[in-house]
């Protein structure tokens, strides 16, 4: 029993890491102006992890910008599905969000994780 337990566990962990990175260079994104910074590999390594969905939409490209100034496309859900790519719908934007503008993307301090910063703040 303690085997089958163990065993479960690994496919489960395997196959969340598997399923979570699900961004590929030419794939699901591309770099538009990869000349504004030295490197783009690091973003490469960050995008290969992230789950960019959420800021996904249903049948047009969707232009986000890095604090660096590099910006990139993420292709819509439609392109992706006719890919053969896998996506949650319920996930994706229908329409333009409310805080359109009011924010850019950048990089962890190791580099692997895309964080969304936020450049405005709203008081009451």
């Amino acid at each position: 029993m303690k085997k089958h337990f163990t065993f479960l566990t690994l496919l489960f962990v395997l196959c969340s890491i598997l399923s979570y990175g699900q961004e590929e260079q030419s794939k699901t994104y591309q770099f538009i102006n990869p000349e504004v910074v030295n490197n783009t590999n690091t973003y490469i390594e960050a995008f290969s992890t992230a789950d960019m969905t959420k800021f996904r939409y249903a049948d047009k490209s969707n232009i986000i910008e890095f604090e660096s100034g590099l910006k990139v496309e993420l292709f819509s859900a439609s392109n992706l599905i006719s890919k053969g790519f896998s996506v949650d719908a319920n996930r994706i934007l229908l329409s333009e969000p409310k805080n359109l503008g009011h924010y850019v993307f950048g990089l962890s301090g190791d580099g692997k994780t895309i964080m969304q910063m936020f450049t405005q703040t709203k008081f009451k």
